[in-house]
């Protein structure tokens, strides 16, 4: 049965006048927070006293904000391009997967990390290389098959992507500084789904072990985040009212926020600027804080023309370093108008070496199967899975 229009045209012209009201509404909240922006632009003993004021109103495991790491940027002027070094080599990772089917007959999953090696100024061809991994049910009978979850899937994924980014930078640690890794992600990693108490901080000290063997090397570790949705800078203005009326201590308990920081900075930012460097101010930041890898972040509008405006993570002891700053922001610009998508090349070749087919799939499906028969073993798949495939196999409407 197909989608029948003709009945959603009232509700899609309802959406047009509500998204309408909705950015002129936007538009005024911006206003403001530009307003009270500049008014504080450089106000930083004011800046920390209302952050903390307000972290203790609204207590510490539901307040999140920013606050600047250093003391000489404006926070409502844009920090120029600087230029590229002549040399470095940079190091991205990024994973791709086939998830666990139940309703498959054989019950596996698959991680695929690709891997870019980039040789800023040296004329050498970037390196490409993927590690592969596939996972299946042991002999062992009294094994927990929730390991074999989209969630615990994911998890181990983006361990796969930290890790195989530490092996390849120590591998590389003499090649031509400065060393610059990215993963396609937060570094402020905090794993969502169902792991016990000691699985989940197991998750994160292997985390933390992987920023620190980057750190060891003497490279710079950057998390890249397109289209991202923090609002911790607005937070940070928010809490500029403490003590007001106007206070609203709900919002930092509350997600989907109308604005959030890209707003702000789109308006903010040309093209090749960044902001200034913030550091993250939430109670996940101090676990990694305590482990000396706090994670700070600065904006950057990576296109030629455009306001397209991605974010960077960076740990702590990169972002203290001014030359270090100047370094990553230089060659990230660089990378975002090789292929003129406004996004790092290397983390789209990263993409292109990790992504795993359907057509991959269909081929691996095939194999694992006749494998399985070569050992004496069948298997079937689902009922409910069969009549899909049926049901959507042609163009054909059933009726009673």
């Amino acid at each position: 049965m197909t989608l029948e229009f003709e009945k959603l045209s009232q509700d899609i012209d309802r959406m047009g006048r509500t998204t309408r009201n909705r950015q002129q509404l936007r538009q005024q909240q911006l206003a403001e927070v530009r307003q009270r922006l500049s008014q504080h632009a450089t106000d930083w003993e004011t800046l920390r006293d209302c952050v903390g004021r307000a972290r203790n109103e609204v207590g510490e495991k539901l307040f999140w904000a920013a606050l600047p790491v250093g003391e000489h940027e404006p926070l409502n002027e844009g920090i120029p391009c600087p230029k590229s070094p002549l040399h470095a080599t940079l190091f991205a990772t990024d994973g791709s997967q086939i998830m666990p089917d139940r309703h498959a007959p054989f019950l596996y999953y698959v991680i695929n990390v690709g891997v870019m090696v980039y040789h800023h100024g040296d004329g050498c061809a970037p390196e490409a290389l993927s590690f592969p991994q596939i996972h299946y049910p042991s002999d062992d009978p009294d094994e927990n098959l929730l390991a074999f979850t989209p969630a615990s899937v994911s998890i181990k994924r983006d361990l796969a992507e930290i890790s195989t980014l530490a092996r390849t930078v120590w591998e590389n640690r003499y090649a031509a500084a400065p060393l610059i890794a990215i993963l396609d992600q937060r570094l402020l990693y905090w794993p969502i789904g169902s792991l016990d108490s000691s699985e989940h901080e197991s998750t994160i000290e292997t985390w933390l072990e992987k920023m620190d063997d980057i750190r060891g090397c003497n490279a710079i570790l950057a998390g890249y985040i397109d289209r991202p949705n923090k609002i911790s800078v607005l937070n940070m203005l928010e809490s500029l009212k403490v003590g007001t009326p106007q206070f609203d201590s709900g919002r930092f308990s509350r997600q989907g926020q109308s604005l959030t920081d890209v707003d702000l900075f789109s308006e903010i930012l040309n093209p090749g600027e960044r902001s200034p460097v913030f550091m993250d101010i939430s109670s996940r930041n101090k676990r990694f804080e305590q482990a000396g890898q706090a994670v700070c972040f600065f904006y950057l509008n990576p296109s030629r023309s455009e306001k397209q405006i991605a974010r960077v993570d960076v740990p702590i002891w990169a972002a203290q370093d001014p030359a270090l700053i100047s370094q990553l922001h230089a060659l990230l610009y660089h990378q975002c108008q090789i292929l003129l998508g406004n996004y790092p090349y290397i983390l789209t070749r990263a993409d292109e070496v990790a992504v795993v087919g359907k057509q991959d799939q269909a081929y691996l499906d095939s194999w694992i199967a006749l494998t399985m028969q070569k050992h004496g073993v069948m298997g079937s798949q689902t009922n409910k899975q069969n009549t899909k495939e049926i049901a959507r196999a042609g163009k054909t409407r059933h009726e009673m």
